[in-house]
């Protein structure tokens, strides 16, 4: 017979059935919203992760900085529709903006490009999509992909010449700014000390699911006469 110790193999074998329950109860839409265990956890740390990106009112002063620095720049679009709404959402932005085919010329501030900028990635970071529309008649992702594919182009032009102080200021408006407004529209901001309860609740759980895993193995293995033993 195959099973050597009998009590060791039933542990184990009662702590694999739980352990699938568990799992199967963490599949199961029940955690409200249709959710289910992960969708959950997801949504939690991705709240979390939100609140801890919000970098907005420090990175202000680089539009004030940057204030009567002009720039001057083509943005290439894939088709002419697109250039023609980007370059009329720029234009609302006061800048100075003009389709040349597939292309949109720009010619603006530096200063006054970054506060728009700004404005804008606030409203994104606060959900605010009536806000965005309301300004320029488009969603909120595409006000924001707008402004991430301007300043991106721009931070390369400025760097290309040697511009470096302004290039930094641009690029940390970009990535501090647009891009975790665009990532994260939509979610809800959490700070980390308002769910301390609920992270280590599932730091607990994660840790005793995972030796509850292991602890069912072993006995199943000792049930088997699987053992290690030292000589």
């Amino acid at each position: 017979m195959l099973i050597r110790n009998r009590p060791s193999f039933i542990t184990g074998m009662i702590l694999t059935l739980s352990f699938t329950c568990v799992l199967l109860l963490i599949f199961a839409p029940v955690f409200g919203d249709g959710r289910n265990g992960l969708q959950y956890a997801d949504d939690m740390f991705n709240r979390l992760s939100k609140g801890s990106s919000y970098f907005l009112p420090r990175i202000a002063k680089h539009a004030d900085a940057m204030a009567g620095k002009s720039f001057k720049l083509e943005l290439p679009f894939k088709a002419t529709p697109e250039a023609e709404s980007a370059a009329a959402m720029y234009a609302a932005a006061g800048l100075k903006a003009e389709v040349t085919g597939q292309a949109v010329r720009l010619d603006g501030d530096i200063g006054h490009l970054l506060s728009m900028v700004l404005r804008d990635a606030e409203a994104g970071f606060r959900n605010d999509e009536e806000a965005l529309q309301q300004r320029y008649g488009l969603p909120a992702r595409t006000v924001l992909a707008n402004w991430w594919q301007l300043t991106s182009r721009l931070d390369k032009s400025l760097k290309l010449d040697k511009r470096v102080s302004e290039a930094k200021a641009v690029v940390e408006v970009m990535k501090k700014g647009i891009e975790p407004s665009h990532n994260y529209f939509g979610i809800e901001a959490e700070k980390v000390a308002d769910m301390i309860p609920e992270m280590l609740g599932l730091l607990i759980f994660y840790v005793v699911y995972t030796v509850w895993w292991g602890y069912a193995i072993l006995k199943i293995m000792e049930g088997l006469g699987l053992v290690l033993r030292s000589h």
